[in-house]
């Protein structure tokens, strides 16, 4: 009677479990080898900008700027090195500058001009904050009061960073 029942039954309990780790196994790999084909198209090599349009004045790598950010640290005069777009992720580039001073790298959020003699007489004798608003529309410049308290404000934290060696 065992060896009917037997006969009648394709697979036994077992190989129904072999089967279906086999078929687990199998779409396990075409999973893996999916992702893997997308990893490859998302790793093609990114090529870097070589120019870019920025607030209105087209600049290419090596120019000469001067950067003013809306914090009052000293005005950034150098070369731009790099533009970063993450990967090409994002339409607005930023512009990495090299200070001349310092020979230190930065990213350029706030202001980019072209390095003029003339731009930089004139922003010579202004301060950090003064400088802020010779570049930015009216509506969006501090008051003497908002430039007092952003100075003292500053100069608060500035005392509480670390000293560098």
């Amino acid at each position: 009677m065992k060896f009917l029942k037997n006969l009648l039954k394709p697979f036994s309990r077992v190989e129904k479990e072999k089967v279906k780790k086999q078929e687990a196994a199998e779409s396990f790999i075409e999973i893996v080898s999916d992702f893997r084909k997308n990893q490859v198209k998302k790793t093609k090599k990114h090529k870097p900008k070589e120019n870019c349009e920025i607030q209105g004045h087209q600049f290419k790598i090596g120019d000469k700027v001067i950067c003013r950010s809306n914090e009052p640290y000293p005005l950034i005069v150098g070369k731009i090195v790099e533009f970063w777009d993450n990967q090409g992720k994002w339409e607005q580039t930023i512009p990495v500058v090299r200070n001349n001073r310092t020979g230190k790298k930065y990213n350029v959020h706030g202001i980019v001009r072209p390095y003029s003699q003339e731009l930089m007489d004139t922003l010579r004798v202004m301060k950090p904050l003064e400088q802020w608003n010779y570049f930015v529309p009216e509506e969006v410049r501090y008051t003497e009061e908002e430039m007092r308290r952003k100075e003292e404000s500053f100069e608060k934290r500035k005392n509480f960073l670390p000293k560098k060696k």
